[in-house]
């Protein structure tokens, strides 16, 4: 049972084309059993019909042979009585000397020795009234019988026949064995007197060739076999007038069951013989064997193979018509939800299969159309997003700036007042570029003009570069690195009086580009560090950052909208020492034309 459920499971999880072919072959296998089975009833039914129509057209063949047989002794018997030789030998006794009569003697038994060799050895008798005996086979006759002390000799008289079985009296020559004796009446032709008798004997072998060459001191059954292999037992019981077996080829201890139980495969059949003195009885069993027309089921499977490989040819052809484009749509489906958009297949069908690939082509496109205007809608948000955080930088960044100018100008240090505003020019120049990427270099060089603006307000800040070269030709977004800087410089090291130092580190780590911005300055408590952890948190998951700092969350917010995931951003920062914010960027980005 287990074994069943474990089949039937494999089959629920097994693609279309193996579930078609375990249907197919399940089908032609139930085909094949089904015929199987018809074969062999059909078979079964015609080998019995065939089987019965030999054996009973064997039977009225036998029993043709034997009226046949039994009116030829009566035609033989009858030609005897009536020949001129026997007619006067008869009364030759009372009108001849004893030379004719002797020569008379000598006629007849040569006549009766004659008929003898023409019909199987019969054995021939005439019996005179005075018991005047003559035979053609001295050897068997009992001289001293006399026929008139029968007691059937009443039967004898009133109907001129009279038929004998089993040991003779009169042909004592024979022993035991089994017999059977024609009595006839000897009539004259001239005045229908009875002259004499004549008996025939004919022994059990002359009817073995009747009873398939046995009698009733054997117990031996007739046994049939047909072509096909089938055979059949026919036992055969001949009964006199009173129901008394006289001739049977059955053994004695059936012959005493009759009649054979039936549906046991016995067949019976009863039809009078010897003008109703005789019954003939007939029994038959027929052993069919149901198989035994597998020869010819071989013949016929040879010829269904052709018509079975066509069969399992035409049902491939059409899983491979139904399964290819059906497997062909999942296999693309697989492509669409690995992003694979816009992706469409060939249609060269005209019925329900083509209206499903040219659905799913339409989906596909209409699918890949709306994903193109999603992306479109989203980058042009993403523009606005960070225009608006440039806008956030810029005014603070003037702001600052202005500061110090103002300082210097009250200070009397005009030149350096000029040279600020210079440098001003030139770094809103590098604003005012409608450039979303720009090159590493050109970022680090904005930066270095913003650092020496700075110089004028802070006396002891200190400035590390190590930058790689290669890195210098990075594409890179504008306006990162100089905010981040500033919030070092403000809120780190604003409150440090002497040894201001801040280390800028830019390097190529194979495929991805570091960035470590780091100051000694007075660092981030914990506090301010888990808020602005948490607004970066707020800003992965889609939610504007509503942090009243504008620095690094702003950074963050810019790289994430262009990156994603596939950068890396940590900040590090401990109070009294510093912070030190890493952000590690994918390879070497070739912007968009439309970035540019």
């Amino acid at each position: 049972m287990m074994h069943g459920w474990y089949f039937l499971d494999k089959i629920r999880k097994a693609n279309l084309r193996r579930k078609l072919i375990v249907l197919i072959s399940f089908t032609v296998t139930v085909i094949l059993l089904y015929c199987f089975m018809v074969f062999v009833i059909t078979s079964y039914k015609n080998s019995r019909r065939d089987l019965d129509n030999y054996l009973w057209n064997s039977y009225f063949l036998k029993k043709e042979q034997l009226n046949s047989y039994l009116s030829r002794i009566d035609y033989t018997a009858y030609s005897v009585m009536f020949s001129n030789w026997v007619q006067r030998l008869m009364v030759i006794d009372r009108v001849a000397s004893l030379a004719e009569f002797q020569e008379y003697q000598r006629n007849v038994i040569h006549f009766l020795t004659s008929l003898s060799s023409v019909n199987d050895d019969l054995s021939f008798v005439l019996l005179s009234g005075s018991a005047m005996v003559w035979s053609n086979n001295s050897l068997h006759y009992n001289l001293q019988y006399d026929i008139t002390k029968q007691p059937w000799f009443n039967e004898l008289a009133g109907r001129n026949k009279y038929i004998e079985y089993g040991k003779s009296e009169l042909f004592a020559g024979l022993g035991d064995r089994w017999s059977m004796t024609f009595y006839y009446t000897v009539i004259s032709y001239y005045n229908f007197s009875p002259l004499g008798y004549l008996a025939i004997n004919i022994t059990g072998e002359n009817l073995n060739f009747l009873l398939a060459n046995s009698n009733n001191s054997t117990d031996h059954k007739t046994t049939f076999h047909t072509g096909n292999g089938d055979s059949g037992e026919e036992w055969i019981i001949i009964d006199d007038r009173e129901g008394i077996p006289i001739l049977s080829n059955m053994p004695s201890t059936e012959t005493k069951d009759r009649p054979f139980p039936s549906g046991s495969g016995w067949s019976s059949l009863s039809e009078p013989l010897m003008d109703g003195r005789w019954t003939f009885n007939v029994y038959i069993r027929s052993n069919v064997n149901p198989f035994s027309g597998l020869g010819s089921l071989n013949l016929i499977f040879l010829l269904l193979i052709p018509i079975i490989i066509l069969f399992v040819m035409i049902i491939a052809a059409f899983s491979r018509y139904l399964t290819i484009p059906i497997v062909k749509c999942k296999n693309a489906m697989l492509e669409i939800r690995n992003k694979n958009f816009g992706l469409t297949l060939e249609n060269h069908y005209q019925d329900e299969i083509g209206e499903l690939i040219s659905g799913f082509n339409d989906m596909s496109g209409d699918l890949a159309l709306l994903l193109r205007e999603n992306a479109e809608i989203n980058a042009l948000r993403r523009e606005a997003e960070i225009d608006m955080l440039q806008q956030k930088v810029n005014p603070h960044f003037l702001y600052n700036t202005l500061e110090i100018i103002n300082a210097l100008i009250l200070g009397g240090q005009s030149g350096d007042a000029v040279q600020v505003c210079e440098l001003l020019g030139k770094i809103y120049h590098y604003n005012l570029m409608n450039r979303k990427w720009v090159s590493l270099g050109e970022e680090c060089e904005y930066v270095k003009k913003y650092l020496n603006i700075l110089k004028y307000k802070m006396n002891n800040l200190t400035v590390v570069w190590e930058v790689d070269e290669e890195a210098l030709k990075t594409d890179f977004l504008k306006l990162i690195l100089q905010p981040l800087v500033e919030n070092a410089v403000r809120h780190g090291l604003r409150s440090r009086q002497e040894d201001a130092c801040l280390a800028i580190r830019i390097a190529v780590r194979g495929e991805r580009t570091e960035l470590v911005v780091m100051d000694n300055g007075s660092g981030i408590d914990a506090g301010d560090l888990a808020d602005i952890e948490k607004n970066l948190a707020a800003i992965r998951q889609g939610t504007p950052s509503d942090s009243p700092h504008i620095g690094i969350p702003n950074v963050y917010q810019r790289l994430y909208l262009e990156y994603g995931r596939t950068m890396e951003f940590s900040i590090e920062s401990r109070p009294d020492y510093g912070t030190k914010i890493v952000i590690i960027l994918p390879g070497k980005i070739s912007p968009l034309p439309g970035n540019q």
